[in-house]
């Protein structure tokens, strides 16, 4: 499944850590995972350096879930559900929802995300309720 985020080859390897495709892979993964083991909505919410997963509690509030992802010195660009998403200066309230969703059974809101470091640019796109896949442009 991660073959065409893998097939990037060592598009935006940094020493000593992976690709920036295989972080938007794996930090996708990990949402849908949490989403379907833990049985309730997880959410991605857009960064202008990156993006947070975050979980809806008991209470209804939404819970960061571990680090920020952030790919260092990355102009990156936002398509949620067919719109342009610019992420806000400040820090989204645990009541805000995020603007990229996922379910337990699957169903997620569809995303795309561009990255452009200079010469290089990748490609991801989440149809709704698939996985992120990433390629070189």
């Amino acid at each position: 499944v991660t073959g065409v985020g893998l097939s990037a080859g060592g598009l935006f390897a940094r020493p000593g850590g992976a690709s920036a495709a295989e972080r938007l892979v794996e930090g996708d993964r990990r949402a849908r995972d949490l989403a379907l083991f833990g049985r309730g909505l997880t959410g991605i919410r857009p960064r202008r350096d990156g993006w947070q997963l975050v979980r809806q509690d008991g209470a209804g509030l939404w819970q960061p879930e571990g680090a920020a992802l952030r790919i260092e010195g990355a102009r990156i660009n936002w398509r949620i559900a067919g719109q342009s998403h610019l992420p806000g200066l400040t820090e989204p309230s645990p009541r805000d929802a995020p603007p990229i969703q996922i379910g337990p059974e699957g169903p997620s809101t569809p995303f795309s995300v561009g990255l452009d470091l200079g010469r290089d640019r990748l490609a991801c796109a989440a149809p709704s309720g698939q996985e992120l896949r990433c390629a070189a442009e």
